[in-house]
């Protein structure tokens, strides 16, 4: 009398099946967690661009009305200290910022009363941002 004993296991392909449907999860999860960091990370970066045209608009109030002539760019420096407000139109020097390299232009249009600056702001990380002011006389 042969005694049979069923036994319950996973064969290979059952294994394989498993191993690979759970492989596909795990990534595709890391992959969201990965997604997810970059995008805020650049929603900071992006913020961090933002907050730096207050800083465009009070340097022109600085330098004054009378200093600019109509249709032409200008570059934006704090000089070595980083206090100083100048313009150049034709050096262009970054502002570094927690190690990041920004460039901060004008670009005006003027009229007797007033001037209509498109201002910019770029780095390597985040695409430039531009911003419309009116510095009237």
């Amino acid at each position: 009398m042969k005694n049979y004993h069923k036994t319950s296991a996973f064969t290979l392909i059952e294994v394989m099946v498993a191993a690979s449907i759970l492989s596909i999860t795990i990534f595709g999860v890391y992959k969201l967690i990965w997604e997810n960091t970059k995008l805020i990370s650049n929603k900071e970066q992006y913020s961090f661009t933002n907050t730096l045209f207050p800083s465009l608009q009070e340097c022109i109030e600085h330098i004054g009305f009378d200093n600019f002539v109509s249709d032409e760019t200008y570059h934006f420096n704090f000089w070595v200290d980083n206090e100083q407000c100048l313009r150049d139109s034709s050096t262009v020097t970054p502002i570094t910022l927690d190690n990041i390299g920004y460039y901060l232009s004008w670009s005006t249009v003027k009229t007797t009363d007033k001037i209509d600056w498109t201002l910019e702001v770029s780095s390597d990380l985040v695409r430039p941002i531009q911003k419309e002011y009116t510095q009237l006389r």
